[in-house]
Order: structure tokens, then sequence, then C-alpha cells
């Protein structure tokens, strides 16, 4: 049996007094000093990596290491909105048709040839050749010319709706090449040399499952149209000369590095070392948020979850801070908040709020005795693949075994546990998972897991009606409406069960100043006091 380490009113008493340590990264004095140039940043990073093009993988750690080389039309602000980075700007016909981006001046790639339009129509045309997410996202784009220098036109068979949000999230990957490279390699891997890109650092050496460095590019065109970074884009400053990636999965030897001066900084080092760590004199820390959140898929075909109201006293019935602080340990990690999009999103809402972490234990009893519940097995699968995964549901089984269900833990391989929630012949097999989800950059990513029958196993048209709208239209007001729509149905329908937040911890050596996480490592404005 799982330890609960803090009772929920401590829970509470604790992430209430510690809001303001959350916001590590940030203090006063880190921004109040002067940043100096030069130094080599040596990095401990838990992945390794297999290939670099940025059109061929959505690797998580390939996604964060190609952000410092390469740059996009337009990217992602600190709030998860939109801002202009190759681009100056664009405009949209009033049919929505035709999409034209004036290009910024100056600009330089790595090889030092200038960026132009051509580059973007050459990149456009790899893009659709070789990225396997290509007919998901210009599968209406009839053509991309360069009209001049500096404008490029998209031509679309109908309006593409939030086209340019698609285009600029970091899964999608649509990082401009300089033309010759783009059409060399239309339909096969960049090679090494041809990992060229306008952004802060180039790649200099790759020892495939051992390290990869990049250097400052001394000819960067800094964006000063901002004040300062911002999310993924914004006035970007390199100041170390380079940066070594060394891929380092074990624990104890990223630790050992950071303590024997290996490493500046390490992203695997045991959570349970922070409050030692960063009481100890030339460490420190920063914790990475948001990040995930934990979640519980509800089989809404099998019953007895068929019925709203049991899967409404499972809802309100289970302590969601026990779930939390249960399965990460650390107050500091976690934060309970109903929203699909994190706190830190323009995309955050309390919608549904009504039905989150209630904790209403007696309410919920009288639901399953309303609903005639006659002790019918309620399977609950997790996995040990995950830990999270597999200590929450463990935590969750008491929990509603406390109301009165009859709640059989099916504990799978990750695989198998992903076969039982997508393919139809394994669903009547279950009727919770555990599970958790990542950041998603704009609400269409959430089309997934909630439209028809796509992912979890649910069917409510108001859902798919709100999904379309989120899919179809380009004003932020009215998408932010159908998301909020979309939220509320989530809740009121109990399409999944969200418990909470959780975040994780970067530890480093006191010298590193200025480093801060974007659901990714983000290294540019990143120096060294040493």
């Amino acid at each position: 049996m799982l330890k609960l380490p803090l009772s929920r009113r401590a829970f509470l008493a604790s992430t209430t007094a510690l809001v303001a340590a959350n916001m590590v990264g940030f203090s006063p004095d880190l921004m109040a000093a002067t940043p100096k140039s030069g130094g080599t940043l040596r990095l401990a990073v838990n992945e390794t990596i297999d290939t670099f093009d940025p059109f061929t993988t959505n690797a998580t750690i390939v996604r964060t290491m190609h952000s410092h080389i390469f740059e996009s039309l337009y990217t992602y602000d600190g709030k998860y909105g939109l801002i202009p980075e190759l681009a100056a700007g664009h405009s949209v016909s009033d049919d929505g048709k035709v999409w034209t981006f004036t290009i910024i001046e100056g600009a330089r790639f790595h090889d030092g040839s200038v960026l132009e339009a051509e580059d973007v129509a050459a990149t456009w045309a790899r893009f659709m050749k070789i990225s396997p997410r290509a007919a998901t996202l210009g599968g209406n784009v009839t053509s991309v010319k360069a009209a001049g220098k500096d404008s490029v036109v998209f031509e679309f068979s109908s309006d593409p709706g939030p086209f340019l949000e698609k285009i600029s999230t970091p899964h999608s990957a649509f990082k401009i090449l300089p033309r010759a490279i783009a059409q060399a390699a239309m339909d096969r891997p960049l090679e090494d040399g041809e990992i060229i890109g306008t952004g802060p650092f180039l790649l200099k050496a790759w020892k495939r499952g051992e390290s990869l460095t990049m250097g400052r590019f001394d000819d960067y065109r800094v964006d000063e149209r901002y004040t300062g970074a911002d999310g993924l884009g914004g006035r970007r400053t390199a100041h170390v000369d380079e940066v070594v990636w060394t891929f380092i999965s074990e624990a104890g030897a990223q630790e050992a590095g950071l303590k024997t001066d290996r490493f500046d900084f390490a992203d695997n080092v045991p959570i349970e070392m922070r409050g030692s760590l960063e009481s100890t004199a030339g460490y420190s820390g920063t914790v990475v948020k948001p990040l995930n959140w934990l979640n519980m898929m509800v089989n809404h075909h099998n019953p007895p979850l068929d019925d709203v109201r049991i899967r409404r006293a499972i809802q309100i019935g289970i302590d969601q801070a026990l779930v939390m602080v249960g399965t990460i340990g650390d107050p500091d990690l976690i934060r309970l908040s109903p929203g699909l999009a994190f706190e830190e999103q323009v995309w955050f809402s309390r919608a549904g709020d009504q039905y989150y972490n209630k904790n209403a234990k007696d309410e919920a009893r009288k639901l399953i005795s309303d609903a005639g519940y006659a002790n019918q097995e309620i399977v609950l699968m997790t996995t040990r693949t995950i830990s999270n995964l597999y200590k929450s549901a463990v935590i969750i089984q008491q929990e509603l075994q406390g109301l009165g269900l009859n709640v059989r833990l099916e504990v799978l391989d990750w695989g198998a546990l992903l076969a039982h929630v997508s393919k139809d012949e394994l669903r009547p097999k279950w009727h919770l998972s555990s599970m958790e989800h990542s950041i998603r950059h704009d609400p269409y990513g959430w089309d997934l897991n909630f439209r028809t029958d796509k992912w979890t196993p649910y069917a409510n048209p108001a859902m798919d009606a709100a999904l379309d709208k989120i899919a179809r239209l380009r004003d932020f007001g009215q998408r932010k409406e159908a998301f909020e729509t979309v939220q509320t149905i989530f809740h009121e329908d109990v399409v999944n069960i969200k418990c909470g937040d959780y975040f994780a911890w970067h530890a480093h050596r006191s010298h590193v100043k200025g480093y801060k996480n974007f659901n990714g490592y983000v290294f540019w404005d990143v120096w060294l006091d040493a």
C-alpha cells in the first residue's frame, strides 16, 4: 500500500503557502543581473536522439533541441499565443483562401545565405513530401509560391481555419531551411551537414549515442521587435559559446556528474534530492511548469459506467489532493486545477469547476445507490511502465472501494494498455484507465481525445460540434468560447476525470543563470556566472 505523506488539509495549506516558491527561475535578483558572454554549458539529458531532421520526428527531445537551431514563420509566446518569428506579418484574403506572409529582412542561415521567400516555398515543398503530418496540416494547400524576395503566398482550396497555429506548433516543425538543402533532401532525411537553420545556435558536432554540441551563431539576427525572450520566440540571445548535450539516462550518473562538475545541468536527478540539493551551496534547481496532468479515462460504453450517475459519483467522490500528493509526493510539483489547458496558457478556463475536486463522498454514495449499482466489477487499467500511472491507480482504487464500488486493478504493459484503449474488440474488457496528458499548444490538439470514439470510448454530438468550431474558426475569441464549451462538456459528461497538474524539476549549478523551461529546455538567454 502506498504511504500518503500529507493529509488533504495539510496539502492544501502547504500549496497555498508555497505559491511564490513555484515561480522558480524568475527571481528579481536573476532578472536584474547583467548576463556574461562565453563559456560552455554542459548538459546531462535523459533521452538520446537518432535523427535531427525536424520534419521526420516529433520526439520531445528533438523538438526541444531543434528550437535552438531552426526557426518558423510564427512561434508560441510564453502564454501559448502566436507571435511572429521569421515572418514580419501576414494577411488573409476575405474568403480565407489566400495567405500572404512577409519575411523579415536581414535573417541569415548558418551557411551565410540570406533568408528569402524562395526558402520558405522550397521548405514547404519538402515538408509536404517527407513529413508524416503533411496530409493533416497541408491537405487543402493548392500552391505555395514566392512573390519577390520578401513575400510568400499560400493558396488553399478552402479556408484552412487555424492553419497558422497548426504549422507553428513544435510537433509540426515547419522549420525553414535554405532552399538548396530543402531541394536536395526532398525525399530523404537531412545529413549532418544539412542541419542548417537561422536560430541562435548552430550544429557543431554530433556523436551518436553520446553527445551533440551546438555553437553560438555569431551572425544571428537578434529580433529587436521584442524586449526579451518570450516562450519559444522573442528577443533570443545566445550568451554561451557552446552547449554540449550529453545523453545519459541513469539518474545516479547525472547526479554524480553534477556534483563532480562534469555537468552544469541535469534533467533526471531524482526529485527526492530537490530539498537537499537546493539547500547546498553551489546548487540550484528549476520547477518545470506547466508539464502534464494526470487523468482517468472513462469507458462510456461499458456498464455500469454508461450511467452518468456512476460516472459522477466517481468524479466527485475522489479526493484529488490525496491522489496527486500520493502520486507525485512533492507539494511544489502539483496543482489542483480544473482546466484542460494549463493556467499559464491563454486558453485556460475554469469552466466546469463545480465538478472538480469536490471530495463529496456522501453525495457520491447516494448517486451510486440511486443508480441501482449491484456490485458489478469495475476494471481499472494501469501500467507500471509509467510509475505515475500505477501509483495514481492504486490510490484511486482505494478511494473508489471506499465509496462502495467493486474495483479491480488490471496491470498491463504500456503497449497492451494502449491496445485496450484504442481497439474496439478490447474495449468491453475495461471501465477506467489511468492516463496522463501533456501540453496542447492549441485546442485543436484535443480533437483526438474527445471526438466520438476516436480515443475515449465516448460519443456526444455537442462535443463534436464544439471541436468542429475549434478546427474551423480563426478568431481567437470564438475559438476560446468553443474550447470552454469543450471543457464544460468534459466535466458535465465526465468524459474523463482530471486528477491534477504535475510538474518536473531540473537540477543545475548555481552559476547557471537565466534558465527557463517552455515545454522543453530553453538555453538561449542562459549565461554562466563562473
